[in-house]
């Protein structure tokens, strides 16, 4: 099969002819057919502080179809369409107890992070099945999705709260989603990319409002107050002083 490889240090992704993985107890083999590119990706084969390390396949974000089921596997059969959660986790240590998110187990059995490649080896406990309404496209977003929803929910956010998004990525997109489903008022959405502004509006951002000298006023005025919730959903340097700004600093006359 072909795969892309990091090859580590921040040197350019290579393709690669893997042999072909085949299924053991537990697992199941996957035909990949959709597979997003996350920020995290490229974050992480730039060859800085957090690094994919050498030779590492990737990608995390996929869906596709089994085309071969191991030892064991009794849940699924040739021909189910899944998405997959690219972590394991123990299920037994204290995050995994605390958290129920597999990204923070401390004791990681392993991982699907092989998303970009023709064929995936996957544990069946980390398979999803889609329905018949979502297609392929729809299976690679379903991660990111649920990424959001686990931000949204771990702010409490309360019905009528004023939500300010940062960004206007997939992340954030998803967060102004949950954030509406889960009853906020008033939605302000800000971004670098007025490109992104219909986008945001579309998936049930109030307003839009583009960063600039102005934007505390801005986005008060739309709010109708300073924001209640703040999610920040751009990872970049700054964005965290810029979120507790917009929480707590109020514009001159204010």
């Amino acid at each position: 099969m072909k795969a892309a490889i990091y090859p580590g240090a921040g040197k350019p992704v290579t393709i690669q002819e893997l042999p072909d993985p085949r299924p053991g107890a537990g697992e199941v083999l996957v035909r990949i057919d959709r597979c997003g590119i996350c920020g995290t990706d490229l974050a992480m084969t730039r060859g800085e502080l957090f690094d994919f390390g050498a030779n590492s396949q990737f990608g995390h974000e996929y869906a596709g179809e089994i085309i071969e089921t191991g030892r064991d596997v009794t849940d699924f059969r040739v021909g189910d369409r899944i998405a997959v959660l690219p972590s394991a986790a123990c299920g037994e240590c204290e995050a995994c107890r605390s958290h129920g998110n597999n990204v923070l187990c401390r004791d990681k059995p392993g991982t699907a992070m092989v998303g970009f490649a023709e064929l995936a080896k996957v544990p069946a406990d980390l398979a999803v099945k889609l329905p018949a309404t979502l297609s392929m496209a729809d299976g690679a977003l379903v991660e990111p999705l649920a990424v959001s929803l686990y931000g949204v929910k771990l702010s409490r956010i309360e019905p009528g709260d004023r939500v300010l998004v940062l960004g206007g990525g997939t992340v954030a997109l998803y967060a102004i989603y949950w954030a509406r489903r889960l009853g906020a008022g008033r939605i302000v959405a800000m971004s670098r990319s007025q490109r992104r502004r219909e986008l945001c509006l579309r998936m049930g951002a109030s307003d839009f409002v583009p960063y600039g000298d102005g934007e505390v006023g801005e986005v008060t005025e739309a709010l109708g107050g300073a924001p209640q919730v703040v999610f920040e959903c751009v990872g970049a340097v700054g964005m965290l002083a810029k979120g507790v700004s917009q929480a707590f600093l109020r514009p001159s006359g204010a």
